[in-house]
């Protein structure tokens, strides 16, 4: 802190040096309390690394076990593009999460293949492998699949490396003050692979049992007690997809697969209500964090502290007894109860009604258009009109007791037989008053 004052008050005296003299000052460095090897932007973010890394090494030097978090990718390539970014995006977000955090947890993406989309995405998006979009090179829009297959940080150098500006083309810069234009990834970022949960988790030897994949469609939820999950767990596995809409996204279709066990936290219990049914990744890791860094053992603070949203997202759409804490009692909650189930009973009651009128109203009208056929058929053989016409099609044999006669032929045959026949009559006519002429 002295040497930042020391800095500070050097800058002034030069600043103020200056303004004595009558010169022009303008630049960003001038107006700024601070150097600008302090707060300029790509400065600070490497101070963020550097605090970062040396966080990461200290939990290294202790020798504890910081349970790893894995994000399952196995079917990221499949998406179509606009799935795609939001998914490499969330990705993304948990690496922020964890880099900001005082407690950073070991991250690995795995079942991660690519393709051309993948790598648009990858580009845009993943800003830990690549940069900020700053850094990137504005004409340089694909990435080849087999830089991203192989191992993807250690092959970017050249791919990466680029001059700033509308600069002549490979004309180096000098200044190594905003020498800002190479990036180079941080060594501590998520590993990206293409191996599945089981060989990234054995090869760092973590067993199956010890694994536990996080998702809001599960059914059994895991431990209230932070102990039982510090013991009983080595390696939480989340994925970046919405599994609400494709039933075959979900962890319940293909962790079971790996013999995997599916868990889910458990904030109805803390809340009162049914959390969303959907939740990135990066929250709940950063429950997750809360309870196993023991910082608290408590679910509740633990939810105020990290994702406050979650108490007042559905106020307004819950009933009155969860809007008034004095009034959340168990006699209240079975009124509502037994309200909600009238309700149902007379909502079974009306449609079994209106199923019933239906039918009789069916009934009815079938009836009545059968006593019209009658009716129109009886009418039209008093007038000695044709039977055979259109209208009486629709007359069964029941209504009118007309024998139906099985034909041989079909109409068309018959109706092709008889202009034939009649051809042949007309043909032998004029043939032989030809001959007697």
């Amino acid at each position: 802190m002295t040497e930042i004052r020391n800095n500070y008050y050097e800058n002034l005296k030069a600043r103020n040096q200056l303004f004595e003299t009558g010169s022009m000052v303008y630049g960003n460095e001038f107006y700024r309390l601070f150097g600008d090897e302090y707060f300029h932007a790509r400065k600070f973010i490497d101070r963020v690394s550097l605090i970062y890394g040396s966080r990461c090494c200290q939990n290294a030097s202790l020798n504890e076990f910081i349970p790893k978090i894995i994000i399952d990718c196995r079917k990221v390539y499949q998406l179509h593009v606009k799935f795609l970014n939001t998914a490499i995006s969330r990705i993304q977000q948990v690496h922020d999460y964890n880099m900001l955090s005082d407690y950073p947890m070991p991250i690995s993406i795995v079942n991660f293949y690519s393709s051309e989309s993948v790598g648009y995405a990858l580009k845009k998006h993943l800003h830990f492998l690549f940069g900020p979009p700053t850094m990137l090179n504005k004409y340089e829009l694909d990435i080849p699949p087999e830089i991203i297959n192989a191992n993807l940080y250690s092959k970017l150098n050249d791919f990466l490396d680029r001059e700033e500006g509308e600069g002549k083309e490979g004309e180096a810069t000098s200044n190594d003050k905003e020498n800002i234009y190479k990036y180079e990834p941080h060594p501590f970022i998520p590993e990206i692979t293409t191996k599945n949960i089981l060989d990234v988790c054995k090869r760092d030897g973590i067993k199956k049992e010890e694994i536990a994949y996080i998702s809001s469609s599960a059914t059994q939820y895991l431990p209230d007690d932070p102990q039982i999950i510090k013991e009983r767990f080595k390696a939480f596995v989340l994925s970046p997809l919405e599994d609400r809409q494709n039933p075959r996204q979900r962890p319940n279709f293909y962790a079971p697969q790996d013999q995997i066990q599916v868990y889910r936290l458990p904030l109805e219990k803390y809340l009162g209500f049914r959390p969303p049914t959907f939740m990135p990744p990066s929250t709940f890791i950063e429950l997750l964090r809360v309870i196993i860094s023991g910082r608290s053992s408590s679910w509740d603070w633990a939810i105020d502290n990290r994702v406050p949203n979650l108490r007042i997202q559905d106020l307004y759409a819950l009933p009155s007894p969860w809007k008034n804490s004095t009034e959340n009692s168990p006699e209240n909650f079975a009124k509502i109860k037994a309200r909600r189930t009238d309700n149902l009973n007379l909502v079974k009651e009306a449609l079994i009604n209106l199923n019933l009128q239906k039918n009789n109203l069916i009934k009815k009208s079938q009836s009545q258009q059968i006593k019209n056929q009658k009716n129109h058929y009886y009418q039209q053989k008093q007038q000695g009109k044709d039977n055979d016409t259109s209208s009486n099609k629709l007359i069964t044999q029941s209504m009118t007791n007309k024998i139906i006669r099985k034909r041989r032929y079909s109409r068309e045959e018959r109706n092709w037989r008889r202009q034939e026949g009649l051809e042949k009559f007309v043909f032998s006519k004029l043939k032989k008053n030809l001959i007697f002429c």
